[in-house]
């Protein structure tokens, strides 16, 4: 139908002038594909070789087929796909239905080839009617599994999305609710739709409720709390952590739920809950050793590498990052490194500002292999390479790599921002703010306030800024998150709205933290700021050229 109108009557007119044979044969190559092996194509029309030869002699005569393959493996080929799409388009729906379940016998043959079990199942799924509905989806999840392992995603998710129409006609509730939860989890490793995820899980948890099966309801709930606490527009922390009381409440051994003790550790570190933190990390550790399996283990260092970051121990927390990422590469699974070396990205260009080390854990991270295969988790590390490389001040570089990004990344706000689009900065940060705030990411929230500020004092709007980092300040001071405190305290400190005797105290308090030996690397130039700005105010010319000096000194240093 996407045909022209002029060519489709050609093509039409060409085809009319085949005999009934030929325009069968051709009609059974034209489901097959553009390219159709020769014993395939005797199988589907249930004929020896050599008259499917004899009978599509007169197709290549007329241009629409070419003689194509190897010498052991001889078929035909369409010379061009708008000649195959005419000749499939005349087929009638129920005979092209049940050239396509034919097809699935011919494709999958008795060795099939994993690019076979994929292309038997579309086929399957063409068949239509024409299919036994349990087999077409039994057949269909078996393709999902094949093109998942192969890191397939695109090809998975369309497959596992279709099997659930085919399962609709065929099985009950509760099977129909656990291929939902399949897709749902498919979708989660792959990194897409978010918002599909969730009505896909809130229509299984439904049936299993409905049907009394607790236990698979609290499975659900876990499950959904997880998709919650992922960064995307319809996370929601403060839903997570409902469907994880939930889940406690229904699951017969909670405490031995990896999943569980998981996604709570990373709501937790949203909410920057740090006894939650600590109790899910040692859950998943404990969860680790009686297993033997690796994955909770770093989960554990994951969350472990936040705990220790918010508690004021940025040292401790890149070594746990480090051990997390080092069992992560082990395992030759990207998804499982993205995690850590995402973490410690974040961690070095954001909170001890150190892009440069930012930037190489994003190479890490990056330079996984199949990493490219996991949308949401490669546009995350993409979007710290962003905010590395502009905060570098390598801006064009990051303005090309944020344009791949969505609307909502981060980056694509900071390059905004430092290209001088101040206000549409502050309108965007101040709804990401907003969205945080609502959702119980009190993580994010925060990092958003920062960056909001700063975009403030470009536009000169001085008791905006001010409220903002009080904002900020008022939510690392009630949950611990010390980096963003110190960073924080010294805005405030250097802010021309502050008291002198307030302005002295956030300084003194900033001192104290870095007074240990702990590596604070860029934001021991941020302090070296504020303390300039205090000095200036006493016109204590001395001190404040001495601090200005350490904090160019350490931005330079850090890049």
């Amino acid at each position: 139908d996407d045909l022209p109108t002029g060519l489709r009557g050609v093509l039409r007119h060409r085809l009319g002038q085949l005999g009934d044979e030929t325009l069968a044969a051709l009609s059974a190559a034209a489901v097959l594909g553009r390219e159709v092996e020769l014993a395939r194509l005797g199988q589907v029309l249930e004929e020896r070789e050599e008259k499917v030869v004899d009978v599509l002699e007169e197709a290549v005569r007329s241009g629409f087929l070419v003689e194509a393959g190897q010498s052991w493996a001889g078929g035909y080929a369409f010379q061009h796909d708008l000649l195959r799409e005419a000749v499939y388009a005349e087929i009638p729906l129920p005979r092209r239905q049940r050239l396509h379940q034919r097809a699935v016998g011919a494709v999958l043959g008795t060795h099939p080839a994993h690019a076979d079990v994929i292309a038997a199942a579309g086929h399957a799924l063409e068949a239509g009617p024409a299919a036994d509905p349990a087999e077409a989806a039994a057949l269909v999840d078996r393709a999902v599994g094949v093109a998942a392992a192969g890191y397939g995603f695109d090809v998975a998710v369309r497959l596992a999305e279709a099997r659930l129409a085919l399962l609709g006609r065929s099985a009950t509730p509760v099977e129909q609710a656990a291929a939902h939860v399949d897709v749902a989890r498919l979708r989660l490793r792959a990194g897409r739709g978010y918002a599909r995820v969730v009505e896909l899980l809130e229509g299984a948890l439904s049936a299993y409720l409905a049907a009394g099966d607790t236990e698979a309801a609290g499975k659900v709930h876990t499950r959904l709390g997880g998709a919650l606490v992922v960064p995307h527009p319809h996370m929601d922390v403060a839903r997570a952590l409902e469907h994880f009381s939930a889940a406690e409440r229904m699951l017969p051994s909670p405490d031995d739920r990896y999943s569980l003790h998981r996604g709570r550790l990373s709501a937790a570190m949203h909410a920057l809950d740090t006894a939650t933190m600590a109790s899910a990390a040692d859950r998943c550790q404990t969860i680790a050793e009686a297993t033997g399996r690796p994955e909770p283990f770093v989960v554990s260092e994951w969350g472990r590498g936040w705990l220790a970051l918010d508690l004021g121990r940025p040292t401790a927390a890149l070594a746990h990052l480090e051990t997390a990422w080092a069992t992560a590469r082990s395992l030759g699974d990207p998804a499982a490194g993205w995690g850590p070396s995402n973490a410690a990205a974040l961690i070095c260009t954001v909170y001890l500002l150190d892009p440069d080390q930012g930037r190489s854990w994003c190479r890490r991270g990056l330079g996984q292999p199949r990493v490219d295969r996991l949308l949401q988790q490669h546009d995350a590390l993409t979007d710290q390479l962003v905010l590395a490389l502009a905060t570098t001040g390598e801006l064009d570089v990051a303005q090309r790599a944020a344009d791949r990004l969505s609307e909502h990344a981060v980056g694509r706000r900071l390059v905004r921002y430092l290209m001088g689009d101040w206000e549409e900065a502050v309108d965007q940060w101040q709804a990401a703010l907003d969205h945080d705030l609502a959702a119980g990411d009190r993580h994010d929230a925060v990092a958003n306030a920062r960056w909001l500020a700063d975009a403030l004092l470009a536009l000169g709007e001085d008791g905006r800024a001010a409220e903002v980092l009080h904002q900020g300040l008022e939510i690392v001071a009630t949950s611990p998150q010390v980096p963003s405190e110190v960073w924080l305290r010294a805005r405030l400190a250097g802010h021309p709205t502050t008291l002198a005797d307030q302005a002295a105290a956030h300084l003194a308090w900033c001192e104290s933290v870095l007074a240990g030996e702990d590596d604070w690397r860029g934001l021991v130039g941020e302090v070296a700021l504020a303390g300039a700005a205090v000095a200036l105010r006493d016109t204590d010319w001395a001190t404040a050229a001495a601090q200005a000096e350490q904090a160019a000194g350490v931005f330079r240093h850090h890049r």
